[in-house]
């Protein structure tokens, strides 16, 4: 039995097939459209809302990209 050392696997629980960077994926446009639906919903202007979004979003490509990454490290 292997034990995962991923911190974001204790966050949430991830079906068996579904990776953390496709839960990842889903999260960037689900927060894109949470701003753009907060701004129609709201007095907020359309491009606050889509900024609003993307600031999450944006932090979410940063963690995938520099803190997680795919790839193996080379380091020996």
């Amino acid at each position: 039995m292997s034990v995962s050392d991923d911190p974001f696997d204790a966050v949430v629980d991830v079906p068996t097939g579904v990776s953390c960077y496709d839960v990842l994926l889903l999260a960037i446009p689900a927060l894109l459209l949470v701003g753009i639906a907060t701004a129609a919903t709201s007095s907020l202007a359309m491009a606050h809302g889509v900024a609003l979004g993307a600031l999450p979003a944006s932090a979410i490509v940063g963690y995938a990209l520099f803190v997680d990454s795919p790839v193996e490290s080379t380091a020996e």
